[in-house]
């Protein structure tokens, strides 16, 4: 019986559209439980110097490369989630043998969940439906701490990200 292995690659590319900062390049990556009590002490006071806010949502500030120690600070603030799973969810049901990369964009809810998720590019072996719903089931099992700024509850848009898996059997 032929088993199916799922290696993820994880890489950093320009690919994704500047005015969307780049987020994401590990689903697995989170916040330790130590890191996120200094995160939520840190984020009231870094608020205004990382965020451009409306009435509902906010975006990271974009910097340029001068500044990248400030662009640095912001993500870890306000990219990382609180919860992965340790299983990169994998069917065997229709999905192409081979390596796939993608660039997306999404958002965070005022619940902590990612929506929005838009697939910018593709390349490699799976079909864009396949790859759209491979990348949508992955995400959803990452959870973000919502972002409360003076009791008020905000989404976090204008955020990408990017990956690779590589399917094949043994």
């Amino acid at each position: 019986m032929k088993k199916l292995f799922l290696a993820l690659i994880f890489f950093v590319s320009t690919h994704v559209a500047s005015e969307n900062t780049l987020c994401m390049v590990d689903f697995q990556e989170k916040l330790s439980d130590n890191s996120l009590k200094k995160v939520l002490e840190m984020r009231p006071k870094a608020t205004k110097h990382c965020l451009v806010c409306g009435t509902l949502s906010c975006k990271l500030k974009i910097w340029d490369s001068d500044n990248k120690s400030n662009e640095k600070i912001c993500k870890r603030l306000f990219c990382k989630p609180i919860k992965t799973n340790r299983n990169v969810y994998a069917s065997s049901e229709n999905l192409s043998m081979g390596i796939t990369s993608v660039s997306f964009t999404y958002g965070v809810n005022t619940k902590g969940r990612i929506d929005n998720v838009k697939l910018i590019n593709l390349e490699g072996e799976m079909e864009r439906k396949m790859a759209y719903k491979y990348l949508k089931d992955n995400l959803k099992t990452l959870r973000y701490e919502p972002l409360i700024i003076d009791d008020k509850i905000y989404a976090l848009n204008g955020l990408s990200g990017i990956t690779s898996w590589n399917i094949y059997q043994r």
